[in-house]
C-alpha cells in the first residue's frame, strides 16, 4: 500500500469513503429504485479495476476481480433507503423529500467500496473477490427481496463462496469490529395466528370461548 496519511493522519481512502457516503446519503432511493446509487457505485468500482455488471436483480451491482486460483469471497452491502423524512440542517442531509438513509446503507456501500479499493491495491492475495451492491433490503412482507432477486439472476457464482455482510454499529469503539458465529443482528418474519372462539349465553360464559380476551392476553404477554 502507498496510501500515506494526510496532515490529519488519515489515509486518502478514508476521505474518499466519507465523500462517497455523503453523496449516497444526499440522494437516497427506495427499494428497486436505486438507479443513481447504482450508477455512482458502478462507476467507482470500474475506476478501481473491477469488472462490473449492472442491473443485477433489478438495480444491483456486481463487481469482480480475479487473480488466479484461490478463495471465492463475496463482500455484500445493501443500497436502499427508507420512506422517512430527515430532519436537521447538516450539509449532506437528504435532498429527496420523504426518503432518507436511516439504516446505514449509505455507510455500508461506502465501507465495502473502500474495502474493494484496498483489496485492489493489495497484491498478496489470490482468488476471486466479488463486490455485491444489493438492492431492496428493506421490503414489506410478501415482496421478493433484493437478495433473492440477485441469487435468481445467476450473476454470482456462490459455489464454495464465503459471503461477508456487515452492519454499521456506532456503539463499537473506533477501529474494532464485532463478529458472531451465530446471529448478531435482528431480522423480521411474519406469521399468522387464528383464535377460534365459541358463542354462549351471557348467563353462562363458562360454556363459551372468548377469542377477544385470548387475543388481548396474547398481545400483552
Amino acid at each position: 500500500m502507498t496510501d500515506l496519511p494526510d496532515s490529519e493522519g488519515l489515509p486518502r481512502w478514508y476521505h474518499d469513503a466519507v465523500t462517497l457516503r455523503r453523496e449516497i446519503h444526499m440522494h437516497p432511493e427506495l427499494r428497486f429504485e436505486e438507479h443513481h446509487t447504482a450508477r455512482v457505485l458502478s462507476e467507482r468500482l470500474t475506476e478501481l479495476g473491477y469488472t462490473v455488471k449492472t442491473g443485477v436483480g433489478g438495480t444491483g451491482v456486481v463487481a469482480t476481480m480475479k487473480r488466479g486460483e484461490g478463495a471465492n469471497v463475496v463482500l455484500r452491502a445493501d443500497m436502499d433507503a427508507l420512506p422517512l423524512t430527515e430532519v436537521g440542517d447538516h450539509e449532506y442531509r437528504s435532498q429527496i423529500d420523504g426518503v432518507m438513509h436511516a439504516c446505514g446503507h449509505d455507510v455500508h456501500t461506502a465501507v465495502v467500496t473502500a474495502a474493494a479499493r484496498l483489496l485492489g491495491e493489495d497484491d498478496v492475495w489470490a482468488g476471486t473477490v466479488t463486490i455485491l451492491m444489493q438492492p431492496a433490503e428493506e421490503i414489506p412482507y410478501g415482496e421478493k427481496s433484493g437478495a433473492r432477486a440477485v441469487i435468481e439472476s445467476g450473476a454470482i457464482d456462490f459455489t464454495d463462496a464465503t459471503v461477508l455482510g456487515l452492519h454499521c454499529w456506532p456503539w463499537l469503539p473506533i477501529g474494532t469490529i464485532g463478529i458472531d458465529p451465530t446471529v448478531a443482528m435482528a431480522s423480521k418474519d411474519a406469521f399468522r395466528i387464528v383464535m377460534r372462539g365459541a358463542t354462549t349465553h351471557a348467563a353462562s360464559p363458562v360454556d363459551g370461548r372468548d377469542a377477544i380476551l385470548a387475543m388481548s392476553d396474547l398481545v400483552s404477554t
